[in-house]
């Protein structure tokens, strides 16, 4: 199976993932992907590239792709995209969603969380010693206070919230496991 990977992937960040996908027996193409770091690249798909060449843009896959897998790092990247920069996460489910494209955000930890009901075994400990530092000055200084860190149910209404309004399935899993975890969705998807 040809996959392709967004080319707004930050370089060597995907290294372990695009190797265990090459050992895995799947070529691997840097692509403009609109929504998610991965697709299957099916026959249409390559059709369009082969016609666009170079000047393949992001809007020439919109309605040839129906599943797109975003992977976070860590459930700390989760919790950026939900909380500090939910406005353009939305957007993207947005697309996803007005698009026929079913995303689903892998999110790789080591906490042991299977899905997103056991987002509470997160303990999100940077941001809460950044928020105690700022709090702290704040105090010093006499200024108005951070905003405290959101919660573990917090998140985990954010979680549902994107999934009921979007449509969005967050799935977590070991990082070890998350190159046979994108080649087994986008294998079962093209089954169908």
């Amino acid at each position: 199976m040809i996959i392709g990977y967004d080319v707004a992937q930050k370089q060597g960040k995907h290294s372990i993932k695009h190797n265990d996908l090459i050992k895995l027996g799947h070529d691997l193409i840097k692509l403009p992907i609109p929504v998610g770091d991965y697709i299957r690249v099916t026959p249409e798909i390559a059709e369009v590239i082969n016609r666009r060449g170079s000047r393949l843009k992001k809007m020439d896959l919109i309605g040839l792709i129906d599943l797109s897998i975003d992977t976070k790092q860590n459930p700390g990247e989760l919790y950026s995209n939900l909380v500090q920069s939910h406005q353009r996460f939305s957007d993207e489910c947005l697309l996803a969603k007005n698009n026929g494209i079913k995303l689903i955000v892998l999110v790789e930890n080591l906490e042991g969380i299977k899905d997103y009901t056991e987002i509470g075994k997160w303990k999100n400990e940077s941001r809460w010693k950044l928020y105690f530092r700022a709090k702290r000055k704040a105090e010093r200084m006499g200024t108005k206070p951070p905003r405290s860190p959101a919660k573990p149910s917090q998140l985990k209404k954010m979680m549902h919230t994107m999934m009921e309004k979007y449509g969005v399935e967050f799935r977590f899993c070991h990082p070890k496991d998350t190159g046979k975890i994108i080649s087994k969705v986008l294998y079962e998807k093209a089954k169908t």
